[in-house]
């Protein structure tokens, strides 16, 4: 037997609530009425047809509302087109090999000297504040004219690098778990490493940190926001010969005859300095800034 045929017999007999009851009560009756085969009279019991039938409405019952008794399409389509009465599964859609957008976070990068050159700090006054940098392009200006010489290491410095050398620090020399070490945006850093079984290993990670901490230069404890981040200081050694003779910010002329002959420790051009501006942080020998923070 067909499909074709198949379904046009599912959807005579759906409707005819006396062949349902048949089909469920007596099918040989059904199979030598329609001359089914075996196959087709167990491929018509497949069909859903006989819950279908207690669906319908019954004869008995004229004055309740019945529903179609007509097979789904999944059952119809289940016949197989042989004709052999054979239920096959539904045909399904092939799995999509569209790949969803991946969640997964890239692998860090484990903390060490690798990490120093990264985000690197600014040597340019010009990436000061614009009313800070005047004041330093003058001071350094009376400076260099009285001829001391003035190399500087450090202006803006990227929040990212101050991240990197705060906790950096707080690993190596003050002993935080690098384990609690937040995470920033842009920085995908492993604080804490782990040896060859994936276990973590704390002793490496304080290795690590130790090396990012030389290779910095630190001394003191990198603060997170600081002057440096705000464009607000710069980093600077100055040295000199002699008698510095230099002209201060209202300009009077100052001599400077004591010692040592350094911007770090000398307090006569710490108040040279201030007459322009820029501060000195006595606790911190290159650092000037524009309040002494």
């Amino acid at each position: 037997m067909e499909n074709a045929r198949i379904r046009m017999f599912l959807k005579t007999i759906a409707h005819e609530s006396s062949t349902l009851r048949l089909l469920r009560d007596n099918p040989e009756r059904i199979k030598q009425r329609f001359s089914l085969s075996d196959g087709e009279l167990e491929a018509l019991k497949s069909a859903d047809l006989l819950q279908a039938g207690e669906l319908a409405g019954d004869g008995g019952n004229p004055g309740r509302r019945t529903r179609s008794a007509m097979p789904g399409r999944v059952a119809l389509e289940a016949l197989d087109a042989s004709g052999t009465g054979t239920i096959v599964p539904p045909t399904t859609r092939p799995p999509s090999t569209t790949k969803p957008p991946s969640t997964t976070k890239p692998p860090c990068e484990p903390s060490g000297s690798v990490w120093v050159a990264r985000f690197p700090t600014s040597t340019s006054i010009a990436d000061l504040l614009p009313a800070f940098r005047a004041e330093v392009d003058r001071f350094i200006a009376a400076l260099r004219a009285a001829g001391a010489h003035v190399v500087i290491s450090a202006t803006y410095r990227p929040p990212e690098r101050a991240y990197l050398m705060h906790y950096s620090f707080v690993i190596a020399r003050q002993g935080q778990d690098p384990s609690t070490v937040p995470a920033m945006a842009g920085v995908n850093i492993c604080w804490l490493h782990e040896d060859s079984q994936g276990n973590p290993d704390v002793p490496a990670s304080r290795t690590a940190a130790e090396q990012m901490v030389v290779g910095y230069g630190i001394v003191h404890l990198p603060a997170l926001i600081s002057r440096h981040t705000q464009r607000r200081a710069i980093d600077m050694t100055i040295t000199w010969q002699g008698n510095l003779v230099i002209t201060d910010g209202n300009g009077q002329q100052v001599t400077i005859t004591s010692t040592p002959r350094t911007g770090a420790g000398n307090s006569d051009l710490w108040r040279v300095g201030a007459t322009y501006g820029v501060i000195k942080l006595q606790s911190d020998p290159p650092h000037w800034s524009d309040d002494g923070h």
